[in-house]
C-alpha cells in the first residue's frame, strides 16, 4: 500500500502542477479570471504554494530563459552552480567549495528535494501572500 500511496501522491502532484501551470499561462478556459482561480486552487491545495509567486518567477524565466544574470532559475549560488562561471559571477555570495564539488550527488535529494522546496513552501510563497494580502490564496495553501 505504501508504494501505491506514493505513486498516487506523485500523480496528484504532477496533475496539480500541470493544471496550475496552464492556468498561470491563461490557457485553460479562454477566460483569464477563471484560469487564475483554477491556478490558485490547484497550486494552493495541491502543492501548498502561491499562484502569484509562481507567476512572478515563471514570467521572469520565460522572458529570458537560460540567460545568465537574467533567468532567476539559474541564480542559485550558493546552493547550486548551474553553469561553469556561476561562482565567478557571484563572488559577493559566500559558498562552500566542498558543497559545490559534491553538488552532482546532493542536488536531487538535498538541494532540490529539501532546501528549495522548504524555502519555497515556508518562506517565499507565504511571504508573497502576506505582502499582497491574498487571503484566498493563503486559505488554499493552508487547506
Amino acid at each position: 500500500f505504501k508504494a501505491l500511496s506514493v505513486l498516487t501522491l506523485g500523480l496528484f502532484g504532477a496533475r496539480c502542477g500541470w493544471l496550475q501551470h496552464e492556468g498561470g499561462h491563461n490557457s485553460l478556459t479562454g477566460k483569464i479570471w477563471v484560469d487564475k482561480r483554477i491556478q490558485r486552487a490547484f497550486i494552493g491545495f495541491g502543492l501548498g504554494s502561491c499562484g502569484s509567486m509562481w507567476n512572478s518567477m515563471h514570467e521572469k524565466h520565460h522572458t529570458t530563459p537560460q540567460k545568465i544574470n537574467y533567468d532567476m532559475d539559474l541564480d542559485t549560488v550558493p546552493l547550486v552552480a548551474f553553469f561553469d562561471t556561476a561562482i565567478e559571477k557571484n563572488r559577493a555570495r559566500s559558498h562552500s567549495k566542498w558543497w559545490m564539488r559534491f553538488q552532482a550527488y546532493t542536488f536531487l535529494p538535498v538541494t532540490s528535494g529539501l532546501f528549495v522546496m522548504l524555502f519555497w513552501l515556508f518562506y517565499l510563497h507565504p511571504r508573497k501572500v502576506l505582502r499582497e494580502k491574498s487571503w484566498e490564496q493563503g486559505l488554499w495553501m493552508l487547506s
